[in-house]
C-alpha cells in the first residue's frame, strides 16, 4: 500500500471509509470486466476475489446489535452480490458483473450523499461516534 493511500485511510471518517470501500469494489469489478474481455483468467479471478472480499468487509461492518431493517437488507444485498460475483467467475460471464457494478454504484452514490450531508450538519466533524456510522434512520454501523 502506498503511503498516500495509507494516510488517506488513517485520516478518513467512518463514512469516508465506507465510500473508499465501495470505490475499491467498483474499481475491482471494472477491472474484472476488462480482464474478462481480454481473456486474462487469473487477473479476472483476482479482481473478482478482491471485490468479494470488500463486500465481506462491508457485511462484517454492520453491527449485529443495531442491524434493523436497513442493516438486514444490506446484508442480504451483499450476500446476493457475492453470489453474483462467484457465478460470474465460474461461468466467465459479464452480466452478473455488470449488475453488481450497477448496484455498488447506486449504493456508493447514496453513501456519498450521506457523507456530504453529515459533514455539513456536523460542522465537518464526522468523528462524533468513533467506530460507528449512523444513518438518517438511526441505525448504526461499525466502520
Amino acid at each position: 500500500m502506498s503511503p498516500y493511500v495509507e494516510q488517506k485511510i488513517l485520516a478518513s471518517t467512518p463514512l469516508e471509509l465506507i465510500c473508499l470501500l465501495y470505490r475499491h469494489a467498483t474499481r475491482c469489478i471494472r477491472d474484472a470486466r476488462e480482464h474478462l474481455v481480454a481473456r486474462r483468467i487469473a487477473e479476472r479471478s483476482r479482481s473478482i476475489e478482491k471485490a468479494w472480499a470488500v463486500l465481506a468487509e462491508l457485511a462484517c461492518s454492520i453491527q449485529a446489535d443495531e442491524r434493523g431493517c436497513v442493516g438486514s437488507n444490506l446484508l442480504d444485498l451483499y450476500a446476493y452480490m457475492q453470489g453474483q460475483l462467484v457465478y460470474a467467475n465460474l461461468h466467465q460471464v459479464d452480466a452478473p458483473l455488470a449488475e453488481v457494478l450497477g448496484l455498488l454504484s447506486t449504493l456508493l452514490e447514496a453513501w456519498e450523499t450521506v457523507t456530504l450531508q453529515s459533514s455539513g450538519s456536523l460542522g465537518g466533524n464526522t468523528h462524533w461516534a468513533p467506530g460507528k456510522v449512523a444513518t438518517s434512520n438511526g441505525h448504526a454501523f461499525r466502520a
